[in-house]
């Protein structure tokens, strides 16, 4: 079956990513109007221990500037943890310390994957590392067979 069915949307958030206000401001106007595919990805990219990032994620997965009630999955990379909005439910797994960083990111592809197929959710918020990103999106694009959007939100610091 024909794969290649993402885009991928990396945001300019270099004038505000260095304030928590201005980022939350930007995704707020920003992401309404980017998330038109039948399915969507939100990557809230961070540097873990960065105030910045995690004031950022800690809003937005708080108070999600889009959110389909019911439809809408946050997953966590390994030890993240941040409250979610109601309407949204969240996915973590244990990952063994052993797997390699590309291993990692095709486990949460696969969870990504299962909540389209299996939860039938069409909006997925992802708090992960920056450096996952590219390999998670590769990762579905080799394997979704509907049209998906994967919009990033860089940390601070890339």
């Amino acid at each position: 079956m024909p794969k290649n069915s993402g885009t991928y949307n990396q945001l300019d958030t270099k004038s505000v990513r260095n304030d928590v206000t201005k980022t939350v401001t930007y995704l707020k106007n920003k992401l309404p109007s980017l998330v038109s595919h039948p399915l969507n990805v939100i990557f809230l990219g961070e540097e873990h221990r960065n105030q910045v990032d995690v004031g950022v994620v800690q809003h937005v997965l708080s108070h999600p500037p889009v959110l389909h009630e019911g439809e809408t999955r946050v997953i966590f990379e390994r030890g993240l943890e941040y409250p979610i909005a109601n309407g949204m439910d969240e996915r973590e797994e244990r990952m063994d310390p052993s797997l390699t960083h590309k291993a990692r990111s095709k486990l949460i592809a696969d969870m990504i994957q299962d909540a389209f197929d299996e939860h039938d959710k069409n909006l997925v918020y992802v708090a992960c590392g920056m450096n996952h990103a590219v390999e998670i999106f590769d990762a579905l694009n080799k394997t979704m067979l509907t049209n998906f959007g994967f919009i990033v939100k860089p940390s601070s610091t890339d």
